[in-house]
């Protein structure tokens, strides 16, 4: 007769190893000491908060709980002082107060915040500075009033889109941009930061923008005083006043071309001497600069002086800088890509 005994551990060990399998019942010591293990207290709370742990079922959808805010501490008077400042900054500048303006960034400058002072270079600081000092001698609040035809005209004055700045207001600007660039020049380890790379080609557009205003309004008020001349002879004291921009061209000579040529002759050569260093040589946008500067000052001599040597030159200058900064343009991409 054949009873239904239970096998004992060893007697299934070893059938199966008579049987040839590979499995060996693990010891009952080796389950006892397991047990006997002490997990730390953040993963043993982790698991107790688990349900069904390890079998459970996937969690289902709970409902969006906003993260809690940890409670924030009273703001300093530093603080309070720096968002102020900053408030009234940005207020002039949308009112046009550029006096105003000029004060409240002067104090931000010197307020340390957060056990640190002011950097120019982060949130466009430089760009703000460079508006102020090209714009504080424009007068006094709301100069560029709504509904007075735009932001490029004067309340009550005539159209300043494309009048040139004050030489002390340009004279301020290229300094700073002088010191900027000395301050803060290209590091091969930081690419990517403000640096020299940064201030070189808005530097240059102001030079230009602000020598080809100079011949444009030159050109217009000398053309107005041969109409008025022409039109009406009066004696020379009643006639309108030269504005500052035609006198500095013509103390230089009494054709205003001349005097574009010859200052933009220097800022070719103030071009073509920052081209010669590294990273600069390479540099897109200051190689298209100076095509376009040179193909301008080919046009004014075309105008001006029939010199068919030097024209021919300049327009050969030209098209080596555009050659170059495609070149450049493309090695960029590459490496993007």
């Amino acid at each position: 007769m054949i009873t239904n005994t239970p096998l004992s551990p060893t007697s299934r060990g070893a059938k199966r190893k008579r049987n040839g399998s590979s499995l060996v019942e693990p010891k009952p010591g080796i389950i006892s000491q397991a047990n006997d293990l002490e997990l730390p207290s953040s993963i043993q709370q982790e698991l107790d908060n688990l349900p069904d742990f390890p079998h459970r079922p996937l969690p289902a959808q709970r409902a969006f709980s906003p993260p809690q805010r940890a409670v924030t501490q009273p703001r300093s008077f530093k603080n309070q002082h720096h968002l102020a400042l900053t408030e009234i900054l940005h207020r002039s500048l949308r009112e046009a107060d550029f006096k105003r303006a000029d004060r409240a960034f002067t104090l931000l400058l010197r307020l340390e915040h957060r056990g640190d002072t002011l950097d120019i270079r982060k949130d466009d600081n430089w760009r703000i500075a460079i508006e102020i000092l090209l714009h504080r001698e424009d007068g006094q609040q709301g100069a560029y009033a709504e509904g007075t035809g735009g932001p490029g005209k004067l309340a009550g004055g005539p159209d300043r889109s494309h009048r040139p700045f004050s030489r002390r207001a340009f004279a301020d600007s290229k300094e700073f941009y002088q010191r900027l660039v000395l301050q803060y020049p290209y590091q091969r380890a930081h690419p990517k930061a403000i640096s020299a790379l940064t201030f070189y080609p808005a530097f240059f557009t102001l030079w230009i923008y602000q020598i080809q205003s100079q011949y444009h309004t030159a050109r217009s008020d000398s053309t107005d005083m041969d109409m008025e001349h022409l039109s009406s002879p009066v004696s020379p004291r009643s006639r309108s006043p030269l504005s500052e921009d035609t006198k500095a061209l013509e103390s230089g000579g009494r054709d205003p071309c001349g005097r574009a040529i010859k200052d933009a002759d220097e800022v070719r050569n103030r071009l073509a001497d920052v081209l010669l260093m590294p990273p600069y040589d390479n540099d897109a946008q200051l190689l298209d600069l100076h095509a376009m500067v040179c193909t301008w000052i080919a046009d004014l001599r075309e105008e001006h002086i029939s010199d068919e040597s030097a024209i021919a030159d300049l327009r050969a200058q030209a098209s080596l800088s555009r050659a170059r900064a495609s070149q450049s343009r493309s090695k960029s991409n590459d490496g993007i890509k």
